[in-house]
């Protein structure tokens, strides 16, 4: 909690949260997480944050699988499985449930959303294609997220990604887009992001 006539931060399962978060979250459709296939603790930290902050808006959350990105190989495949069988596969153009996560051999996403479900919280996943903050350009420029849920100093861009947009906070502001970010910290306080909204809507 705050002194001196400050806002009051919100404690939750754990976290210490911004009341600038709660505002921004306030109304969110969508709620973003970035997440792996279950070998980094730190994403289900992420998760965990999402959840509350989904939870308090009535919002959806995606988790975006990073552990799928790559230059070279589309995590949704060609074939049979995708896009020749028809309207049930995606390329990443919409959201996957859990069928479409089994189909495409990602197990581990189908019990982080039944993780989520158990909260009482609506989820679905979505396949990164492009590695770094172009795949969350790409994840927020498809689908209506609000707010995005990311570790602090724990999304790091690609080196040319730095020479040509300056700070990470700069760099997740401007991939966020229209979106807020949101930054989980080791301490598990989460705070909004020190930039300012870009004035969009």
């Amino acid at each position: 909690m705050t002194s001196g006539g400050s806002p009051q931060w919100v404690e939750l399962q754990g976290f210490r949260i911004d009341p600038a978060v709660v505002e921004v979250a306030q109304g969110a459709r969508m709620v973003a997480a970035p997440t792996d296939d279950g070998r980094d603790p730190t994403y289900a930290t992420v998760r965990q944050a999402a959840a509350i902050l989904a939870s308090q808006a009535g919002a959806r959350v995606v988790l975006a699988d990073r552990s799928t990105e790559s230059r070279l190989v589309d995590p949704y495949g060609s074939g049979p499985m995708t896009g020749d069988a028809g309207p049930m596969y995606s390329h990443g153009e919409r959201l996957l449930d859990r069928r479409e996560l089994h189909a495409l051999g990602r197990a581990y996403l189908v019990e982080q959303l039944d993780e989520l479900a158990q909260a009482g919280v609506e989820a679905a996943g979505w396949l990164a294609r492009r590695p770094g903050l172009p795949g969350l350009e790409e994840l927020v420029r498809r689908f209506p997220v609000d707010v995005v849920v990311v570790a602090y100093g724990h999304e790091h861009p690609t080196r040319l990604e730095r020479l040509r947009r300056g700070s990470r906070v700069d760099q997740a502001r401007a991939a966020a887009g229209r979106a807020s970010v949101v930054w989980v910290h080791p301490d598990r306080t989460v705070r909004i992001d020190p930039t300012k909204p870009n004035g969009s809507s």
